[in-house]
């Protein structure tokens, strides 16, 4: 695998009071691999992608919830 193709993006997306949030690429990905993590609402939640595109995603949340989540976009060119 070269690295050299490799597109990489990391954003902090904010969640207030909801179980849903749309986010925007800054890059347009092709077949982008799309991960997030809970940054401070520990395990009491669970997130995963859904609506996968090459310019952006859908994050969405076990549960109404309010915090920061990080999302991770790899991609090749």
């Amino acid at each position: 695998m070269s690295f050299s193709n490799l597109v990489l993006e990391s954003k902090k997306i904010t969640f207030s009071n909801q179980d849903s949030v749309n986010v925007s690429f800054d890059g347009n990905h092709t077949t982008p691999y799309v991960t997030v993590t809970s940054d401070d609402m520990g395990p009491a939640f669970n997130f995963y992608v859904s609506q996968v595109t090459s310019a952006g995603c859908v994050v969405e949340s076990s549960g109404i919830c309010t915090g920061t989540v990080n999302v991770h976009v790899m991609s090749q060119r």
